[in-house]
């Protein structure tokens, strides 16, 4: 079992103590210097767990973010989905539907797999028997 995942917090506070022991700043994109000419002592180690921190921390934010759909609209009806009225919604791969969308998409979750079958059935009898032959 692994460790679990550092929160942004956590990985903040990481760096700001590297920074306060070794009286550096962080870079623009949070990482602090490089210790040029200090391999294998202590404060490079220190440098390398920050390092992982950080990359940890964006390879999790960047596998968090709503990846489009492959049509490029929303994955329930395939319309465009406009940046002001985009639900995002899903666990493992986020992505940007339509309020209305998002509700369907919530309730079939809910209901589950078997009861989603039965109302296309309902709704759609002729397709129904054709998929069931």
């Amino acid at each position: 079992m692994g460790r679990p995942p550092l929160t942004d917090e956590q990985v903040h506070e990481k760096v700001l103590a590297y920074c306060r022991r070794y009286e550096v700043s962080p870079g623009p994109q949070g990482l602090p210097p490089f210790p040029a000419g200090r391999r294998e002592t202590p404060q490079h180690r220190e440098w390398l767990t920050v390092y992982r921190a950080l990359q940890r921390l964006d390879a999790r934010s960047k596998s968090n973010a709503p990846a489009p759909s492959p049509s490029g609209g929303c994955p329930v009806c395939s319309r465009a989905v406009g940046a002001g009225d985009a639900v995002t919604l899903g666990r493992a791969r986020p992505q940007h539907l339509h309020p209305a969308c998002a509700d369907l998409a919530r309730l079939a979750e809910k209901a589950g797999p078997e009861a989603v079958a039965r109302l296309s059935g309902w709704l759609w009898p002729r397709r129904g028997r054709r998929a069931a032959h």
